[in-house]
């Protein structure tokens, strides 16, 4: 992105903070998220044009803010993009692993009923048998 680009939208950005009536921590945030959606996206020189546009057109108690925040979710950004990672592949394996055993299950049911009617039929021959037997 061209410096001209991320300053007009900077610009338009920071105007929000300046005539919007929200209470000033709504307005950092929106403002902070607007502004992490760019720098998550620049690499070092974009974050560089970045920064120098924000001194320009920000208060320095602001620019800090925004700074701190930009850094610290840059740190803690990609170990929290890993860790998200891992555990969407973890919920796959654990759907997969729910889909075998229902089936297991669906199997071990039907082989129950399979059972229990072989079990019904026998018992059925049996009784037939001890019936005669008694004749």
């Amino acid at each position: 992105m061209e410096n001209k680009e991320i300053e007009k939208e900077i610009k338009d950005i920071l105007k929000y903070y300046v005539i919007s009536y929200e209470n000033k921590e709504r307005k950092e945030q929106y403002v902070f998220d607007q502004i992490h959606k760019y720098w998550k996206d620049l690499d070092a020189k974009g974050r560089a044009d970045l920064a120098q546009v924000l001194s320009q057109y920000c208060t320095a108690e602001l620019l800090k803010a925004f700074m701190d925040r930009l850094t610290y979710f840059e740190l803690i950004d990609r170990p929290l993009r890993d860790k998200l990672s891992l555990t969407e592949k973890k919920v796959k394996v654990l759907e997969a692993e729910k889909k075998c055993l229902l089936l297991k299950n669906k199997f071990l049911l039907k082989q129950l009923t399979w059972t229990q009617k072989v079990k019904n039929s026998l018992q059925t021959i049996v009784n037939k048998l001890k019936g005669e037997a008694h004749e």
